[in-house]
């Protein structure tokens, strides 16, 4: 009895470990690769048309940062639908606003490197969607960065 009872505990270790494997490689694959917070829109399977027709490019903004270095940034914003589209280029004077805001808080060392464009894109991404009533905002994309001191 004690020996069957090994048994079957082993194989119920062992279906629980291939479940638990399975699960962790196949997670990443079945969950689409969404960016930003993306709420549903997989950006790789647009096409460039597509791309062209919802995302928008701020002009260069030159403002200071908190070091009084300055910089000039130009963002690419990506939004979920038509609608989204025309309201970031209504709402441009408030984007612009955010951007400078929480530009003047940064420092050069804390936009240096991807890790620091990227946490950049992902503050303004989260506050271009609080801007937004029409739609959202999937991607914010760093096209033009320098520092200058």
């Amino acid at each position: 009895m004690s020996s069957r009872f090994v048994q079957v505990s082993l194989i119920i270790l062992v279906a629980l470990t291939l479940i638990a494997l399975i699960t962790f490689f196949l997670w990443p694959m079945t969950t689409p690769s969404m960016v930003s917070g993306n709420q549903g829109m997989n950006v790789e399977d647009l096409s460039s048309k597509e791309l062209l027709e919802l995302s928008v490019d701020t002009e260069q903004i030159t403002t200071n940062l908190y070091t009084n270095d300055f910089i000039i940034v130009q963002l690419n914003i990506l939004v979920d639908n038509k609608k989204a589209r025309k309201e970031v280029e209504n709402r441009m004077s408030e984007i612009r606003s955010a951007i400078i805001s929480v530009l003047a808080s940064k420092t050069p060392e804390d936009l240096q490197g991807e890790e620091g464009i990227s946490a950049l894109e992902e503050i303004l991404f989260k506050r271009f969607n609080e801007i937004l009533n029409e739609g959202s905002v999937v991607r914010v994309l760093t096209i033009d960065r320098q520092i200058q001191s």
